[in-house]
Parts: C-alpha cells; structure tokens; sequence
C-alpha cells in the first residue's frame, strides 16, 4: 500500500466519521413507520410506537449517531400541497427514500413516488407487517408475488419491494441491505458502522467500517495533546482514544445495560462484556498500552494493514493507539457476533 493509498484511507474515515446519512419514511398510517426507525437504528425506544393510527402532521425527525431518519408527513394534500412540499420539507437533503405500506397504497404516495422517480432519487417499498399476512391455501412465495403483483399495478411499474416484520425481525437484515447497497462512499460506511446488524455480512461490513474509522481516530489522538506516559517512551491523548471507544461502542450498540443483560445470558460471554467496559476508562487504556510494548508496534500494525508498516515506523503512538482501536473493534465485534447467533434482543 502507498503512502497515497494510506492518505485516501484517512480522509475517507475523517469524512465516514462526521458525514451523515439521511434516510425519509413515507406512506400509511399505521404502517409501522416509528418501529422501522426503531429497527434500523437498534435503537427500541428511539421513537416511541403507539397503538393508534394517527396522521402525521409535520417531518418528524429522529437521530441516532449519524443515522437520521424523517417521518414525513403526506404529499400533495390541502395541507401540504405538492408545489410546495419539496421546499418545506428539504426533500433533496435525503439520500434514500422508504415507502412503507401494510396494505393498499395511497394516492398521495404514488404521486410522491413518482416525483422523487423524477428527481432520480431511490426509493424502497418496504411492505411491513408481513407477519400478519395470511391467505388459505397460499404459500408465503405465492403471497408476495401477489402482494408485488398488486404494487406494481398500482403504481404503474415493478419497483424494489422488501417484506419486513419488527416483531419476528423478518427481512430486517434485507431491509439493510437495500438500503446500503444504495448508498455509496462515506455515506456507505455511515450507514454500515450506524445501522444495527441482522446479519453477520451485515456485522462484517461493520467491523471493516470501524477499522477505516480508526485510521482517522487513532491519528487525531496521535497528534492532539499528546502526553508521555511514564517507562514507555510514548505519548497519547488518551481522552481521544476513549472517546473513540465509545463512538465504537455506539457502533455495535453496545451499552452497559445491554452487556450486563448479555452477561447475565451468556455468562461465558462475560469476561469480554466486562472487559469492553473495563478497558473503556483511563486505567484500562493505560493498560493495553503496556501490553502493547513500543518495540511491537510496528509489526503488529501491519498484520491489520499490510504494506504500512514503514509509514508507521516513525510514529509510534500512532501505531499503538491502532493496536488499541482494533483490540477493542475485535471484542466488541466477537460479543455483537454471539448477541446475533443467540438473537439477543432488547
């Protein structure tokens, strides 16, 4: 790897690190839209998800690191008349559209999908709630064809169509999958550190993301306030080596709560549970940084990332807050893998 190739790797992860993606929901009441939200972000109580089948009045907007997700209210109405729907509700900021649906489209979402065809934006119809579907005499392939079947009349064309259930998690891990493949660059590694994983290529692509986003952290540490630390002929901002852990931590969604709840379930598992929590705190950074002993560093980058090694020779705290990231990316990403195998859920 050139010094070239190194330096695209850097500024790719700086702008992963602070680009945002924006992702809008639209269509029926009652579609499930709050708890799609949920899902997508793995976040269960991000927005709360009531019984009842009310409108949607105004673009309802929710957050969850770097992932933000718009309900949007309807198109074309007396209330939001098409004209001037674009304008009010910044429809270009977005970089992908869902149209969620449990039954029979509206009008105002097909003439809201035809218009964002217009504007050459991508949209994914997601029929939620597919769980309650059931038709005698009729396999679960015979209804979805049906179902797409009926789609694609009313709107005049075959579109992208995948089938979701948040309380079975059905088609989740599709669902993520449509909407990463959509996006491109930074707004891809975005997604894929953001996103709650339903799949382990899902959680694969995750912890390549967060490898990438470590280039950017573990030079802004190497380069901020650095600090010696005593009998090791090193210097690191250890503040920004724990405030890159967390953001890690945010990226596998992994909480305090969450891994004692895990621990409790799978106490094999709890040493590493313990140890994401341990290591997350000055002490513990001080303490994998005299595991990591200034003589190895540079030998051990470079099982990571092969062939820069000698750009690293002459910057060892950056090598060690690299072995750093990635020890902590690993055990995050070996527990994250075993709450996916034994579908942990909060």
């Amino acid at each position: 790897m050139a010094e070239a190739d190194y330096e695209e790797i850097r500024q790719n992860a700086e702008k992963s690190a602070k680009t945002p993606v924006y992702i809008a929901l639209f269509g029926q009441p009652g579609a499930g839209k709050s708890s799609l939200i949920n899902a997508i972000t793995g976040k269960p109580d991000l927005v709360k998800v009531g019984v009842g089948n009310d409108e949607t009045f105004e673009r309802e907007d929710h957050e969850w690191n770097g992932l933000f997700l718009s309900d949007l209210p309807g198109y074309g109405t007396a209330r939001f008349p098409a004209d001037k729907y674009r304008e009010k509700f910044k429809i270009d900021q977005f970089d992908i559209f869902l149209c969620v649906t449990s039954g029979k489209l509206k009008e105002d979402d097909i003439l809201f999908f035809r218009q964002l065809r217009q504007d050459g934006k991508h949209c994914i119809f997601v029929r939620n709630k597919i769980d309650a579907e059931y038709q005698p005499g009729q396999t679960d392939a015979d209804l979805r064809a049906r179902i797409k079947e009926n789609l694609a009349q009313q709107i005049g064309e075959s579109v992208e169509v995948v089938f979701t259930s948040c309380r079975t998690g059905e088609g989740l891990d599709e669902l993520q999958n449509a909407i990463e493949g959509s996006l491109v660059g930074v707004k891809r590694d975005r997604f894929n550190r953001s996103a709650a994983a339903y799949s382990k290529e899902f959680l694969e692509k995750k912890k390549k993301a967060c490898r990438e986003y470590a280039l950017y952290a573990a030079g802004v540490s190497a380069a901020a306030n650095m600090v010696p630390v005593p009998g090791l002929g090193i210097a690191v901002d250890v503040g920004a080596i724990l405030g890159a852990m967390g953001l890690i931590r945010n990226d596998f969604n992994l909480t305090e709560a969450r891994l004692d709840k895990f621990a409790h379930i799978a106490p094999n598992f709890a040493p590493i549970a313990n140890q994401i929590i341990s290591f997350a705190t000055k002490e513990g950074v001080l303490q994998l940084l005299k595991r990591f002993a200034a003589g190895q560093v540079v030998a051990e980058v470079s099982k990571f990332f092969p062939g820069i090694g000698s750009l690293v020779a002459g910057a060892v705290s950056f090598g060690v807050n690299i072995l750093i990231l990635n020890f902590y990316i690993d055990d995050c990403y070996e527990i994250a893998s075993e709450m996916l195998a034994k579908h942990f859920r909060d």
